[in-house]
C-alpha cells in the first residue's frame, strides 16, 4: 500500500487542478532557506567557506552538503541536522494553496483532518497486516 501525498489526495478529490499543486510546489521550493544561509545562521559555516563550497560545486553533481563534507567543513550528522533545519523552512503546501487563493483557510484545515484521518487508517491497517 503506497502513502499518498497531500497534493495528489487534493487533486483525487477534485479540491484543486494537477497545475495549481505543481505552482504550488514550485514556489514552496523556492521558498526554503538555501542551505548556506543556514550554515552561516547557526555558525556551522563563514561566509567564506561558503562561497569557497559553491565554487567548488558548480558545474558538478554534488550537492552543497557533500562538498562541505570532502572539505572537513562539516560532518555529515551537521549536514543532516541543517537539511532537517532547511526542510522544515519551507512553508506548507496547504498554506501555499491557501495564500494563493486556491483553497479557503476552512477548506485547507477539513481537508487536512481528512487526509491525516486516512493516513492514519492505513497505517493502522499496515499494523494489523504484519502483525499476523
Amino acid at each position: 500500500m503506497q502513502t499518498q501525498r497531500f497534493g495528489q489526495f487534493l487533486i483525487n478529490k477534485g479540491a484543486v487542478s494537477e497545475e495549481d499543486i505543481f505552482a504550488a510546489l514550485g514556489s514552496q521550493e523556492s521558498r526554503k532557506d538555501q542551505f548556506g544561509q543556514i550554515a552561516i545562521k547557526e555558525g556551522y559555516l563563514t561566509v567564506k567557506q561558503v562561497m569557497e563550497i559553491l565554487r567548488l560545486q558548480a558545474g558538478t553533481a554534488l550537492y552543497f552538503g557533500e562538498v562541505a563534507i570532502k572539505l572537513g567543513y562539516m560532518t555529515s550528522i551537521q549536514v543532516e541536522l541543517l537539511l532537517q533545519r532547511q526542510e522544515s523552512s519551507r512553508p506548507r503546501l496547504g498554506e501555499i494553496l491557501v495564500e494563493s487563493g486556491k483553497l479557503s483557510t476552512t477548506q485547507r484545515d477539513r481537508l487536512l483532518e481528512e487526509f491525516n484521518a486516512l493516513k492514519q487508517a492505513g497505517e493502522a491497517i499496515k499494523r494489523t497486516g504484519t502483525e499476523s
